[in-house]
């Protein structure tokens, strides 16, 4: 498995992944089409398992700043949203919906399952 792999699945930097790997001396046992170093996959996750428990507070702080700063990323790239900024609008739409609804000409029961089924599919609250 590569280091890039390993460090999805953990959710580590992969940096503090591949420390580890060579602090314990994990030997390659191959190569990617694309020149990544492959590790052999139980003895990986031995060693970054216990190296987790045993992280100091110092690599603690880096995992949680290279985490903080990818989610900074992606809401500069508006891959990520705000939630206040996904949660106003909505709230909108189901309020517009609700109105045209309850002045439509279905009946009571079918306006409120109506309601129902777009209160479940749109989400107004956190």
């Amino acid at each position: 498995m590569t280091c890039n792999s390993l460090a999805q699945l953990l959710e580590m930097e992969r940096r503090t992944v591949r420390k580890y790997l060579d602090a314990a001396e994990v030997p390659e046992v191959g190569r990617t089409a694309n020149n990544g170093i492959l590790y052999p996959l139980a003895e990986s996750l031995r060693v970054l398992l216990a190296a987790s428990r045993k992280a100091n507070s110092m690599d603690r702080r880096n995992e949680a700043q290279a985490r903080k700063a990818e989610v900074e990323t992606q809401i500069l790239l508006r891959k990520y949203l705000p939630i206040d900024e996904i949660m106003e609008p909505l709230q909108l739409l189901m309020s517009n919906f609700t109105t045209v609804v309850k002045g439509s000409d279905l009946k009571e029961e079918d306006k409120e399952a109506l309601i129902a089924k777009a209160k479940k599919a749109i989400p107004t609250e956190i």
